[in-house]
């Protein structure tokens, strides 16, 4: 638990400094691949660490075979967690060394609380939209790769690591997938939509996303598991890969980091809440543990839906939010 909150400290503030300084760094025609490369390396990095951790399992259980260095009692998945953290250290003294030089301005230029708030209330349905059409679609995909190992290894008998390789490589690939076809569905579609490009294209993506998740519970084979999953993970990050533009394009320039991390809070409220419900629904369900893939569904697929729903609300007003959004930059 402390782990996890460490780690959540440190995501927690990642993604508003990034997203921020973004627009500073690029300009505007380059901004939107910006955010792709970098939201692509975040799902890369953490594909890579299961497919690895998965990697790591299997060695440790063959090196156990032929060595005695590691103590009986100590669990293969324990051993594989601490050596996980091994990269800690080094990486953490990285970043302490970075040179950092801080940019002074002597104008506010937008970013007081009065001012942030007032803006706000004038776009209420643009925000909300924006942070719960992306909130509630994060938490589906979310929920869907936090309980996908237990099901392919309770529902189809998976092994432990051939998990961790096969789902790695699964979300690694489909995600690059995902965002190329959100990076030209929004490039094609920019200059005849302007500012509702974001919220059309993701609209799509969700409906597709919506769509292959149902097709979970009719699975019959590990094979058909995965290759939804694939789908799922493709289309769910064209969706969630263009938050950071539409989060971008809503804020005045010195309100930017904070409505990103106001985004991010909803984001992850209802991340934390969703896994929850799929296991309450899953325990409610007959059929042992194939109940499983059904509450995932049952969950995952409205939550997507209703993410619609509220990003077209949105897709009505965001144009006057941009507008006014550069007006106080």
């Amino acid at each position: 638990f402390i782990a996890i909150m460490g780690i959540a400290i440190g995501e927690a503030v990642l993604g508003p400094i990034v997203y921020s300084i973004i627009p500073d760094l690029f300009p505007e025609r380059r901004r939107v691949l910006a955010n792709y490369i970098f939201f692509s390396a975040s799902v890369l990095g953490a594909a890579i660490g299961l497919t690895l951790s998965g990697a790591l399992i299997g060695g440790i259980e063959a090196w156990r075979v032929t060595s005695d260095i590691l103590p009986a009692d100590l669990d293969t998945w324990r051993a594989a967690m601490i050596a996980s953290a091994l990269p800690g250290p080094p990486v953490a003294a990285a970043i302490v060394f970075m040179r950092l030089k801080r940019k002074t301005t002597t104008s506010d230029g937008g970013g007081d609380w009065s001012t942030i708030f007032a803006f706000a209330r004038r776009h209420a349905r643009t925000m909300v939209g924006v942070f719960f059409g992306f909130g509630l679609s994060y938490s589906a995909k979310s929920t869907m790769f936090i309980w996908a190992p237990p099901m392919l290894i309770r529902v189809f008998e998976e092994g432990e690591a051939a998990v961790g390789v096969k789902l790695g490589l699964v979300t690694a690939i489909s995600t690059v997938i995902g965002v190329v076809g959100s990076g030209l569905a929004y490039r094609s579609l920019n200059e005849t939509l302007g500012p509702a490009t974001a919220p059309r294209v993701a609209r799509y993506a969700l409906i597709a996303s919506a769509a292959v998740l149902v097709g979970l519970a009719f699975v019959q084979t590990l094979a058909q598991a995965y290759a939804v999953l694939f789908v799922f993970s493709a289309t769910s990050a064209a969706a969630m890969s263009l938050s950071p533009t539409m989060l971008q394009d809503i804020s005045p320039a010195r309100a930017r980091g904070r409505i990103v991390a106001a985004g991010g809070m909803v984001s992850v409220g209802f991340g934390a809440l969703t896994p929850i419900a799929v296991g309450y629904v899953s325990d409610l369900l007959p059929g042992g543990t194939g109940g499983l893939t059904q509450a995932m569904v049952i969950v995952g697929a409205p939550l997507l839906v209703i993410a619609c729903a509220i990003l077209w609300l949105a897709e009505k007003t965001v144009g006057d939010t941009v507008a006014d959004a550069k007006r106080l930059s």
